[in-house]
Formats: C-alpha cells, structure tokens, sequence
C-alpha cells in the first residue's frame, strides 16, 4: 500500500522503456486506486502516441480488448474507469464513466454495464432500456439478450421467456444464461422444467464445475418429490470427487443436502459442518444462521427441501 514508492518506481520504468503496455496497464490501475485524474490524462495521451505509431495493434490485457483496439483509447479509458467505480461500489459515478464512453460511440458492453449499474440502484426502467439497447447492438451475444428477457419478464412474461430461450439457444454453456431462465421458472414453479433445463445444462458441460453442482443441488431438494432423483445427484456427487482434487468450499453445503436426500446423515452433517466452517470464517452471518438450521435438520435425519416460491422453507 506504498503508491508513493510504487509510483514512482513505475514512472522510471516508464522513462526508460514508454512503450511497455504491461507496465503503463500497472501505472494505470495504482493512479485509479489513488484517484490521480491528471496523471491519467497524461498516460492517455501516451497510449494515443502508442497507437498512432503501432497502427491500432494495441495488446491490452483485458477481456473486452478486441472491442476496443479499433476504437482508440478514449472509450477504453472510460470503460475502465467505470468498473474501477463499479468495483468500490460507486455506481453514480461508474455510470457517468460509461455515459461518457458511449457519447464517443454506442457499444454494448458499456451498454450492459450501465445497465447493471442501474439495476444495482433499483432504477429497473433505465436498466431495462439500456440492456435492450445493448441486445440490439449485439444480438449475438447471448448473455445481454438473457439479461434483456429476464428484466422484461418482470411485466412481460411471455416476451421474456421467449428472449431467454432465444438466448439459452444461441450459448447453453452460459452459466448467467441459464441462471437468467433458472430463476424465471423457479419463481413460477414449474420444477419439471427446472430440472431438465439443468440436466441438459450438465450433459452438456459435465467438465463444468457450475452445472455439476447445481444439477447435483436441484435433484435433491426440488419441492416436488416426484422430480426428485437423488441417486442420480449422488452419481454427481462421486464424479466431483473422482473429478477434483481440491473441493471448493461452495460445494460443501450441497454435498450435505445430497447425502441427506440419499439417507446417508453422517456423511450429511460432515460436510454440513464443513460449509458451516468455511461460512464462519467468511463471517457471513447470515449464511450460518441458514446452514446450522439445515444442520439441525440433519441431526433429526431430516433433508432439507427447497420452499416452493412464495413460501418460507421448513426447518
């Protein structure tokens, strides 16, 4: 946390070798930490001398660089700008970033982070015209024609639905995707539906860590027991273990509701005790509340079971 030291050991850096768009990028992410507007003007100004002499070949490291290559920096600079903001959780001031970077051009991933940003503020009017906006730009992308419907849904069901269908279609491998068409049909209940969506989900990307899980965590707590298929979560449950060397601690809470639907409590209240463990040192509060009621469960040879919408769960 020296960003003096750090400054100024990277400005020599930069004296002697300008053309490093590895050690401006650092340069770049310590002036957004400590908040130095002019410096970053100053630096943006040394990217555009960059460009022109590179004829576009930028290499920024970043995910959306191939957006924003041909663009020039200016929008790029925004686009980082506002995910520094983002970040802190200053989400006025992200979205006057992204504004600012779309008066240079419209573009669909600003689009969508406006939109999250919105929708973050509780504004779901302005989040919902910003994310169709960046649907239309970009119809390809999957993940903002899913985000489009799953806010739509809200007072169009049957529009919606019909986006993230058209959405799940175009990508399946999509976690957000499917989660988007997840959470609609959970909220209606149609847990035929929701089950079969995660067994395609699975089938299809069975090295995916996500889509084990979750269809490991459904098949053993969906409210309906005739949807139910708990051998076949278990079958999940071996695969993960066979699969992964290192459990990730997410993983803990689900490996105890499968066990506990396949009868097995011991095993259930081991890993039970585990996701309790790794819940305390996180200090989330409020997820320790929820797990040691499950573990109580548990400890009467009870599984737990998902609430259906609109009603609180058993425990």
């Amino acid at each position: 946390k020296k960003y003096d030291k750090v400054l100024t050991r990277l400005q020599r850096l930069i004296s002697q070798k300008s053309e490093s768009y590895e050690i401006l990028q650092m340069y770049v992410d310590v002036l957004n930490t400590v908040g130095e507007k002019e410096k970053l003007l100053e630096v943006e100004s040394l990217y555009q001398t960059i460009l022109a002499q590179k004829s576009g070949t930028i290499a920024f490291s970043d995910p959306v660089r191939d957006a924003y290559e041909a663009e020039g920096v200016s929008k790029y600079w925004r686009y980082k700008n506002g995910l520094q903001h983002m970040e802190y959780g200053r989400y006025r001031k992200a979205i006057a970033e992204f504004e600012a970077g779309l008066e240079i051009k419209e573009d669909a991933e600003l689009l969508h982070k406006l939109a999250i940003c919105y929708l973050t503020l509780g504004n779901k009017k302005a989040a919902l015209e910003n994310v169709q906006r960046a649907a239309f730009v970009m119809p390809e992308r999957s993940r903002y024609v899913s985000d489009y419907g799953s806010l739509l849904a809200e007072t169009d069901p049957v529009a919606g639905e019909e986006s993230m269908k058209q959405a799940l279609s175009q990508e399946s491998s999509d976690k957000f995707v499917v989660l988007n068409y997840l959470n609609f049909l959970k909220k209606q209940n149609r847990w035929r539906e929701v089950i079969k969506l995660l067994r395609d989900s699975y089938e299809d990307n069975k090295d995916v860590p996500f889509f084990r899980s979750n269809f490991a965590w459904y098949a053993s707590v969906l409210p309906d027991e005739k949807f139910r298929t708990p051998k076949e979560a278990l079958g999940v449950v071996n695969y993960i273990l066979r699969k992964e060397s290192a459990l990730r601690t997410d993983v803990y809470n689900i490996f105890a509701a499968v066990y506990a639907a396949n009868g097995n409590f011991e095993r259930a209240k081991y890993y039970s005790s585990l996701a309790i463990a790794a819940a305390k040192a996180k200090r989330d509060l409020v997820l320790v509340e929820e797990l040691e009621q499950r573990h109580a469960l548990y400890e009467r040879g009870k599984p737990y079971i998902l609430p259906r919408e609109g009603k609180k769960a058993i425990l």
